[in-house]
């Protein structure tokens, strides 16, 4: 994702009538400063100096301050995300079609489709926090009931817990999205915090103001099973309220939600390696581990051993072992907290640099698996069980053809 505007651009056709309308509905006029005859590299520099040096300052920030919005979503992930919300609006994969880069598909959403490009952000929002989510089974498989009514009893419910708790709350706003990959939908939820005093510049001028910072919660509630997914600060009687206030106002059913605990990984079974057979054929140049934690139960010492820079495509367990030869503290008894495995694919035809791609885990079941793309996210389900971190999935028998029982046999769950 791009970190500045600078960057934004950068991979950006400037030259596009996508940036120049973004620019003209801002009212950034380049005059003579940029030659738009050029050449992309000589526009590009032209562009970034004439932004820099713009005379009228609220245009300029405008513009910066857009970019760096857009930006946001401008990754493979938001892409992604961008899909997720997309489904029901046929133009945007028509619009794509003829967009190249993460960069160009975030800009244009948010110039044509911008209420598109808001619930995308909302999807971001839960997934990047996705390895901290919390789940609850509410017993109820049912259609959420969407109304403007539904979404104020929910605000209101939220809003009275958060006065209770933290005598906040004096605003709450709800909105509903539907995830389409994942055939979900995401309920987002804004409560007015305490008030603070915010440092910032006005007009070269530094002022301390005072705002209400927006609380986020998100939401997901799985009509097919009944569960439901929650991310946000708190601990585990927000999630539960959260929950049961959300199935009293739009499931109208009142609910005391058991949770759900995910299966811890075990990471232990990735100090014997993370080789895969004919690795060649599934697109994957090479594959290792990057980095370790482990934990000594006993002492409480926790270690973090990282591979960074030019080493970045060494296994951090040759590396441990070479840097303590006489005391390599993988032999020790120490149970591994948390991994990260690297996929180095080989580049696509018409590439010259290959996908990177990275699996985090950690022992209490959290990973980042729901944050990676469709195909790599399956891969990688189907590595685990091979490196003994997951269950291997159980078949029960068939049923005996001889004339046994008749029996009807699924996938363990």
């Amino acid at each position: 994702m791009s970190t500045s505007y600078r960057s934004f651009l950068r991979n950006l056709p400037v030259k596009s009538p996508l940036v120049r309308s973004f620019l003209a509905t801002r009212g950034f006029e380049s005059g003579e400063s940029v030659t738009w005859e050029a050449e992309e590299p000589q526009v590009f520099k032209q562009l970034v100096e004439c932004i820099a040096q713009y005379e009228d300052g609220a245009v300029r920030d405008r513009v910066i301050g857009d970019l760096g919005h857009v930006a946001q979503l401008a990754n493979e992930a938001g892409t992604l995300q961008i899909i997720n919300v997309s489904f029901d609006r046929p133009a945007i994969a028509v619009g794509f079609a003829d967009l190249e880069t993460p960069e160009q598909r975030a800009l244009w959403l948010h110039e044509i489709h911008p209420d598109k490009f808001s619930e995308a952000l909302e999807v971001r929002f839960f997934d990047e926090r996705a390895g901290r989510s919390t789940c609850h089974d509410l017993k109820i498989q049912g259609e959420v009931d969407r109304s403007e009514s539904a979404r104020q009893d929910l605000a209101a419910r939220v809003a009275a817990f958060y006065r209770q708790k933290l005598g906040a709350g004096q605003a709450c706003e709800v909105e509903v999205i539907d995830r389409y990959r994942e055939q979900s939908v995401q309920v987002t939820i804004y409560v007015q915090d305490l008030s603070n005093h915010r440092i910032e510049f006005d007009g070269g001028q530094l002022h301390r103001r005072r705002s209400f910072p927006a609380i986020e919660v998100a939401l997901i509630y799985h009509p097919t099973t009944g569960y439901a997914e929650t991310v946000g600060k708190g601990g585990q009687a927000y999630h539960q309220q959260w929950v049961a206030d959300f199935a009293a106002a739009m499931l109208h059913q009142e609910v005391s939600p058991d949770r759900i605990l995910p299966q811890p990984y075990k990471l232990n079974n990735l100090l014997y390696g993370v080789a895969i057979h004919e690795a060649a054929s599934l697109g994957i140049e090479c594959i290792f581990l990057k980095s370790l934690t482990l934990l000594n139960l006993s002492t409480g010492l926790e270690m973090t051993f990282k591979m960074t820079g030019r080493h970045q495509r060494d296994c951090v367990l040759d590396q441990i072992a070479q840097q303590f030869p006489q005391e390599n503290p993988v032999h020790r008894l120490l149970l591994v907290t948390q991994g990260t495995i690297t996929v180095h694919f080989y580049p696509m035809a018409g590439s010259r640099r290959g996908r990177v791609v990275s699996l985090e885990l950690n022992c209490k079941g959290k990973s980042n698996l729901a944050r990676l793309e469709e195909n790599h996210r399956q891969l990688f389900e189907q590595l685990l069980p091979q490196w003994g971190v997951t269950e291997m999935p159980q078949m029960l028998p068939a049923p005996d053809p001889e004339g046994g029982p008749d029996l009807d046999y699924q996938e363990a769950a």
